[in-house]
């Protein structure tokens, strides 16, 4: 290469690394490529290229393919892997996140190929915004943590923080506001490295936003000098979030003229990218805001065009409750309805949980709801806002339900006892209280034995409705039978049909429907259950006739539904009409404290009473909450009636046999880290319980391999 041109380029290289990239413009500008040798207009494409993307200006996809085709025939690994990589940052901008991660991908292989270090830290980040995009926010998060360990070891601390916002990002975006406050002050931790940083800024300002601390927010991004980033992407980007927060403070004006000045800077960069389809639905925003119902409505048609090409399900989402609203307003209450629905699934789905609640939060207040709808809509919105400490809507909320939040009812006033004395169990009955009076389904998720199916007939009992309790053991079912236990069959639909036979969900009619082992229903099956869902309607096997069916729909599984949906072996469509609200039941394992009084509610139904054996029944409850109860409620039920039996109806005598096997937990958690070879995901197995809670109690006891040996 001629030294006169790696002057120049390694010039604009620093101009790159110093993020002078309107210096780095002129400087490329004054070259005149027709003198260049081959080897140096590859070069020059490649810088060219990163250059425009860091202005947010699409531009040379051609010649950075030139670029890459030359280094691909000279075997220069290291700016092939470059190439790659900006070609993955192109479709990144341009909204094609699948194409992006090929690239990605390519580069990251190559980088480590070369063994270089730094790089593969770029395009782990690079890929875990991808990953964010197209909804895997757990892979995003440990690609993101890999990156972070990468600049960390090489004391790179602008670009730890810049990891640190895009983890901040991902909390932020779904809703996990104190997770992301904790992330910002490890940020602001860093000093000096962390100020007149954009997205620093932007994001303090939009969280101090959404915790409706307008006076701060204004103050924080109104210090930003904006003036040399006007017309590149962080000029969109300000403009949007500016007006944003005038959004959120209710100021419809302000709002609609600085997400124009961000709109107008937008379609000059990216006509189609994810930030026209943000910004276009804010403007929706804005006008519904000014009763500009017009107006709304076209701009949130044409965020929606955007959104669908790019599938951006946030704003899909968001444009979705626009149209709800605006519905609403025109007195279109069938389609408003479906509106919120499609808005609440859809954000229930990929998790944005901010967004759900005030989409909950407003549909609630829209006038469509009634009575137990409506206040199972604001029981959840508050929970949410109660959780992220948003005083601010649990004020409002609490302003529209009359005696706040309503609890779970004394013991004794349901038929099914539900024993809760933990934290976790209380607020599952909290929930279920709430939400019982109301159509919306349930899904029931826990470990075998927890009491799926003991919750689900409390709230039935709870629900008011006056037809029956009608469970399915979906499992239990052959696979021949199916249509005809669920569906019911006419006199000669099939060989000894003798005569008519109503199905179990016909059976349901004004009642409960409970479907238990939900994840094991088979494909013909799933289709024809959502078929009866979304028409109302069944036909018998045999018959032509329609019946109408109208019931509550519960369901119940200890498999991980998500994680089958994204295998191809659930019906994502039909997961989501059974999880309108999600009710998590833990292990026995991490609720201890209701131990105790399940032991008594058990030995109290064997006509055993505690009472004058306070002493023994002490003893005994000791034992049984050292144990580790991998068939949880259900096995403890089950060990009381064996012991009863074994120890003639004796409780000191259970309470000796118990004790006998007792182990403290620190030895036998040791052990068993030991046996397992310190596997934390084998010992979390093997006790039943998540393996956070294993992490947990290893700092608990302060264990390390052997540590069972030393003193506590």
């Amino acid at each position: 290469m001629d030294t006169q041109t790696n002057v120049c380029l390694h010039e604009i290289r620093q101009f790159i690394q110093n993020r002078q990239f309107a210096h780095a413009q002129q400087r490329l500008r004054a070259i005149d490529v027709k003198e260049l040798s081959d080897v140096e207009k590859a070069h020059y494409y490649l810088i060219s290229a990163e250059v425009y993307l860091y202005l947010g200006k699409l531009e040379n996809l051609n010649l950075l393919k030139v670029a890459l085709d030359y280094f691909e025939k000279t075997n220069d690994h290291k700016e092939y892997a470059k190439g790659k990589f900006l070609l993955g940052w192109f479709f990144i901008e341009k909204g094609d996140y699948l194409e992006a991660r090929e690239f990605l991908i390519e580069s990251y292989v190559y980088y480590k190929r070369c063994k270089l270090v730094r790089e593969q830290g770029n395009v782990l980040n690079r890929l875990a915004f991808v990953s964010f995009k197209i909804g895997d926010n757990r892979l995003a998060l440990r690609q993101l943590e890999q990156s972070r360990e990468i600049y960390s070891s090489l004391k790179d601390y602008d670009n730890e923080i810049a990891i640190l916002i895009n983890i901040f990002s991902i909390y932020y975006n779904h809703g996990e506001l104190r997770k992301a406050r904790s992330i910002l002050y490890q940020i602001q931790s860093f000093g000096t490295h962390a100020k007149n940083h954009l997205p620093i800024i932007i994001n303090s300002a939009m969280l101090d936003s959404l915790y409706f601390n307008f006076k701060g927010a204004f103050k924080i991004i109104t210090e930003f000098p904006i003036e040399d980033h006007q017309e590149s992407r962080r000029g969109a980007i300000y403009y949007e979030n500016l007006g944003w927060i005038h959004l959120l403070a209710e100021e419809y004006q302000p709002a609609l003229e600085a997400l124009q000045q961000g709109l107008s800077i937008s379609l000059e960069i990216a006509p189609k990218s994810d930030l026209v389809s943000q910004i276009k639905r804010r403007i929706a925003d804005a006008y519904f805001g000014l009763k500009q119902y017009d107006k709304a409505k076209q701009f949130a048609d044409e965020a929606l065009q955007v959104s669908e090409h790019l599938n951006e399900r946030v704003e899909i989402a968001a444009c979705w409750r626009v149209f709800a609203q605006l519905d609403a307003i025109a007195g279109k209450e069938q389609s408003a309805r479906e509106w919120f629905a499609k808005a609440i699934e859809m954000f229930a789905m990929i998790e944005s949980n901010y967004d759900l609640a005030v989409t909950r939060y407003t549909a609630a207040t829209s006038g469509l709801y009634r009575n137990g709808e409506r206040q199972a809509l604001l029981y959840m919105a508050r929970k949410y806002f109660e959780t992220e400490e948003v005083a601010y809507f649990v004020e409002k909320v609490d302003r529209e339900l009359p005696g706040h939040k309503v609890a779970a009812p004394p013991a004794g006033s349901t038929k099914t006892p539900m024993i809760a004395v933990s934290k976790t169990m209380k607020d599952n009955l909290e929930m279920a209280a709430n939400i019982a009076n109301s159509p919306m389904s349930i899904l029931l998720l826990g470990p075998t034995g927890t009491g799926k199916d003991q919750l689900a007939r409390y709230i039935h009992e709870l629900s008011g409705l006056t037809g029956d309790f009608v469970s399915i053991n979906i499992s239990a079912i052959p696979n021949d039978m199916i249509e005809a236990e669920l569906f019911g069959h006419g006199k000669g639909a099939f060989t000894g049909a003798t005569g008519e036979r109503i199905g179990l969900i016909e059976q349901a009619n004004g009642g409960t429907l409970f479907l238990n082992e939900i994840a094991d229903a088979t494909p013909q099956m799933q289709a024809k259950l959502l078929d009866v869902l979304e028409r109302n309607s069944l036909r018998r096997l045999g018959e032509n006739a329609e019946r109408t069916v109208s019931f509550r729909l519960l369901s119940a599984t200890n498999a991980d539904l998500k994680e089958r949906v994204g295998n191809n072996l659930f019906r994502p469509d039909l997961y989501q009409r059974l999880r309108h609200v999600e009710i998590h039941l833990p292990p026995l394992s991490e609720r201890i404290d209701d131990i105790a009084p399940l032991t008594e509610h058990f030995l109290h139904r064997a006509d055993l009473s505690v009472n004058g054996n306070s002493e023994a029944f002490a003893r005994l409850v000791t034992g049984l909450e050292n144990r580790d109860w991998p068939g949880n409620v259900r096995e403890l039920k089950a060990e009381l009636e064996k012991l009863i039996v074994l120890c003639e109806r004796d409780i000191a005598k259970m309470a000796d046999r118990v004790m006998a096997d007792y182990v403290p937990e620190r030895e036998r958690l040791a052990a068993l880290l030991e046996r397992h070879a310190w596997n934390r995901s084998a010992v979390a197995r093997e006790l039943g319980i998540g393996e956070s809670s294993v992490r947990s109690k290893i700092n608990r006891y302060g264990l390390a391999p052997n540590s069972h040996l030393r003193e506590e």
